[in-house]
């Protein structure tokens, strides 16, 4: 049995360590977890900042280099366009050349030139106008009337430059159109003379709005400012127009390379003080360039909506990982909290259970010693009942000797009875169970008893017990006992007469839940009539009977002799 002082001895050593637990250690970790918390807040905000930088700047490079490409495709595109006017343009230049007549003869005036320049210049769209000039500047025909006005050309610098000697084609900028008031651009080459003296120039005029009007198709959507610039920086056309008051000579962020067909550069526009990203590209062959201005602002704009839908973004995981560090470490604190609470009922908890520690002590002293004197009381008792018991055998003999031989059997049946009960007592007190005891070593002794009292040759009849370990209550094992005791005596007694021997054997088996105490003998076996009324078998269905039991009493199946079986339900069902 589990003695109760064990019991308050294990509740005060658990008081003890929950009084002794770790508050203060708890509390202090619940200080370093809110301090770990932070922590992790401040670092999953700096993370969160850190990748919402990492995209704006990688979104800021990819901005850039788009507007790059598009604005070095675009440059590239107008620069051919460009290349195909001035081949264009070169190919007029020459049929004026050979409509201006051989070196050695003047510049023809007549009225069949003026049709032939009017048909030449009416091939090409952008060609407003062709002309020839003599040596000192004077228009002597044009493909714009008839006849023609008077008009010096000698102060142009494309003229100028011609008649010094050049042999390349002059492009330049003419402002105003004597016709029409209109800006043009001049494309001249120089004639000689058989003796190559400078003997006057061919000339057509390109109208500006041409340049203009194709470059505001291809410039419009991308908010980009498109300019035709010669390589000294001379601006031929530009879209949109250069302001009131503003020079056609400037240098751009981009430097025009003899030795590059391109360039690329962010800078300041010289025009208008915008920043832009300008991407030049040489005209093939020819001293022009085509420079694409985008203006910086529009993709600033565009990066920045990247980076304003980023910041939602970042607004929206910056919240949370606020909102989850305050709650975290508001749960930290109660904890903290918790743990100061839990420290002081710790406190009011080690009064209470020293108190009830103290109480218990003294009661389970009371409970021991109870129990001990209950012990003693229970040994004490079946002591006395074996002593009462076998002082009624000593008595049954007394008065069985002073009776005939003839009947004594019947006392002698008593006394194997009385004796069975007694041994029962009798290993009670000397277990330490005393309510309580072995039955197969209760048999054995049992068996020992029965072949001193019904044999008087214990030689002649041999008992075997083959039990296995069975623990009864004593409400079974007397009961038992005495079926035993009836079964194995009336083989002694009856199945080995006129001196015959042989064996009694006992059998205690025990099987899910069914035990199976068997007395079998190599005996002469029943008898053909077997009574059925004795006292020894009436005995024998009421123990039964008291233990839930079945008794089955045959003749041995394969040789001589009987079998008694008794079959009961163990653990007892109630």
């Amino acid at each position: 049995m589990t003695n109760p002082t064990h019991r308050a001895i294990g509740t005060t050593h658990g008081a003890d360590a929950l009084a002794a637990g770790p508050p203060a250690a708890q509390r202090d970790a619940a200080i370093g977890d809110r301090r770990m918390i932070l922590a992790i807040g401040a670092f999953a905000g700096a993370l969160v900042v850190c990748l919402l930088t990492l995209f704006a700047l990688r979104d800021r490079h990819i901005e850039r280099q788009r507007a790059e490409e598009l604005a070095g495709n675009t440059a590239v595109l107008l620069a051919e366009h460009a290349g195909r006017l001035v081949e264009a343009g070169q190919f007029l230049l020459d049929r004026g050349v050979a409509l201006a007549g051989p070196p050695d003869r003047s510049l023809p005036t007549d009225q069949e030139t003026h049709q032939e320049l009017r048909r030449i210049a009416g091939t090409s769209a952008f060609v407003e106008s062709m002309f020839l000039a003599d040596a000192g500047g004077w228009n002597r025909v044009t493909s714009r009337e008839w006849p023609v006005r008077s008009l010096n050309l000698a102060e142009r610098p494309y003229f100028q430059a011609l008649k010094a000697g050049s042999k390349a084609t002059a492009i330049d900028r003419l402002e105003t159109n004597p016709f029409t008031g209109g800006s043009l651009i001049i494309m001249a080459r120089g004639l000689t003379d058989a003796d190559g003296a400078f003997r006057g120039a061919v000339g057509l005029a390109v109208s500006v709005e041409y340049f203009r009007n194709f470059y505001q198709r291809i410039a419009e959507t991308y908010a980009m400012s498109v300019s035709l610039v010669r390589s000294d920086g001379l601006i031929l056309v530009r879209r949109p127009r250069i302001p009131e008051g503003v020079g056609r000579v400037h240098r751009f962020p981009v430097a025009f390379d003899p030795a590059r067909e391109s360039g690329l550069a962010w800078g300041v526009s010289p025009i208008d003080g915008r920043e832009r990203l300008f991407s030049a590209r040489r005209v093939p062959g020819e001293e022009l360039w085509v420079v694409v201005g985008m203006d910086a602002e529009p993709i600033r704009e565009r990066w920045l909506r990247q980076v304003r839908t980023y910041s939602t973004y970042a607004a929206v995981a910056l919240g949370g990982i606020l909102a989850l560090t305050v709650m975290a470490v508001a749960r930290a604190r109660r904890e903290a909290l918790a743990w100061e609470r839990l420290r002081e009922a710790n406190r009011s908890l080690e009064e209470r259970v020293a108190d009830r520690t103290v109480a218990l002590t003294v009661a389970n002293a009371d409970l021991g010693a109870a129990l001990k004197d209950k012990e003693v009381l229970f040994r004490e008792v079946h002591h006395r009942v074996k002593n009462n018991l076998q002082v009624i055998c000593s008595l049954l003999r007394l008065q069985a000797d002073r009776l005939p031989q003839e009947a004594r059997r019947g006392y002698e049946e008593s006394l194997a009875r009385i004796q069975s009960m007694s041994l029962v007592h009798e290993l009670l007190y000397r277990s330490n169970q005393p309510s309580s005891i072995d039955f197969a070593g209760y048999a054995r002794e049992l068996a020992g008893n029965l072949a001193d009292a019904f044999t008087e040759d214990p030689d002649r009849i041999r008992i075997e017990v083959k039990a296995m370990p069975l623990i009864l209550d004593l409400d079974t094992a007397i009961p038992l006992g005495l079926l035993l005791t009836e079964l194995a005596g009336n083989a002694l007694k009856h199945g080995f007469p006129d001196g015959r021997s042989g064996t009694v054997t006992v059998t205690l088996r025990h099987l899910d839940g069914n035990t199976t105490l068997t007395v079998a003998d190599d005996g002469v076996g029943l008898p053909d009539s077997p009574t059925q009324g004795g006292l020894g078998m009436m005995l024998v269905r009421s123990l039964a009977s008291q233990i839930a039991g079945e008794i089955a009493i045959a003749r041995a199946g394969d040789g001589p002799g009987t079998v008694a079986r008794v079959t009961f339900p163990w653990p007892r069902l109630d």
